[in-house]
């Protein structure tokens, strides 16, 4: 069964100052991270895996900028920058689901509608996951994304109904 992991909700490190990624450059390092921008050691970025919505997805730093000017718009540019969270595939997972770009968006379509977010899929050891990164501020109303209301566990159940429609998708067009 496929895991959702939420990064910087909290700090192993109580004393750190880049807790719940309110640091200025957090965005740019997360994206910096996804896409394995400058990073000669690790080679598992999947490239036909990778989009998002509501920015430009030439580069990191359009990607950014984009996501900047909707913080900008809003005066919404200071606390917490980003949601970064992994969805993470099992062994059997990853062989029987279809498309994993396709996957991806639709992962992604939970938050689309109100919060720019990209993904980037990266491969390890037979198994695929996807690092998905959204906007703190919403393009749509320039509120802030809160982890009220039980947030984690829709997106947890949206996972899984993605996952089976694409398993499903997979086995009808391959019989």
């Amino acid at each position: 069964m496929a895991t959702v992991k939420v990064f910087g909700r909290e700090s192993y490190d109580p004393n750190s100052k880049n807790r719940y990624y309110k640091n200025r450059d957090a965005l740019g390092k997360v994206l910096n991270y996804m896409y394995r921008t400058g990073r000669d050691t690790e080679n598992d970025l999947i490239e036909s895996c990778r989009g998002g919505y509501g920015v430009n997805m030439e580069s990191v730093h359009s990607i950014e900028s984009d996501m900047r000017l909707v913080k900008k718009v809003y005066e919404k540019e200071n606390g917490r920058q980003l949601r970064h969270f992994s969805v993470n595939l099992s062994e059997e997972e990853t062989e029987s689901v279809g498309d994993l770009n396709q996957l991806a968006m639709e992962i992604c379509g939970y938050y689309s509608e109100a919060y720019q977010i990209v993904y980037a899929g990266h491969s390890k050891d037979r198994c695929v996951h996807f690092h998905m990164c959204m906007n703190s501020v919403s393009y749509i109303d320039g509120k802030k994304y809160t982890d009220k209301n039980r947030d984690l566990d829709g997106l947890k159940t949206h996972v899984g109904t993605c996952i089976d429609r694409s398993k499903e998708l997979k086995n009808t067009y391959s019989s």
